[in-house]
């Protein structure tokens, strides 16, 4: 797939993406925004993540307006895991069941000396 300088596609799924002569084709750049746009113009009306679930990165689906070319290549890693395994690696009955089965961030480390005083 190639794209802009500065662009991210923010709609990656099976259904965007079109096999013709060997090459992968994007088909719907529906939400696709250049990175230079700024926050405000980026917000949607009702503030909200937009794309599809399965598919969205840990900073789309936070709703962070800053994307970029790490979250197109998330979403491919998605789309290519379902193409070997036959399913999407997050599954569930809805959008909110889908992101909530993302792994949390890492935990903080215990600041060195802490562990005196529990």
């Amino acid at each position: 797939m190639r794209m802009p300088a500065g662009s991210c596609i923010a709609t990656s799924s099976p259904r965007n993406v079109l096999l013709s002569n060997g090459h992968a084709l994007v088909a719907d750049f529906g939400i696709a925004r250049a990175a230079s746009v700024t926050a405000d113009e980026m917000r949607t009306a009702t503030s909200v993540a937009v794309g599809t679930p399965a598919y969205m990165s840990p900073e789309q689906a936070a709703g962070d307006r800053a994307l970029d070319a790490r979250s197109d290549l998330y979403s491919l890693a998605c789309v290519t895991y379902e193409m070997l395994v036959g399913e999407p690696p997050f599954t569930g009955p809805t959008a909110h069941a889908i992101l909530a089965r993302r792994p949390p961030p890492a935990a903080p480390r215990i600041r060195s000396g802490a562990g005196a005083y529990v």
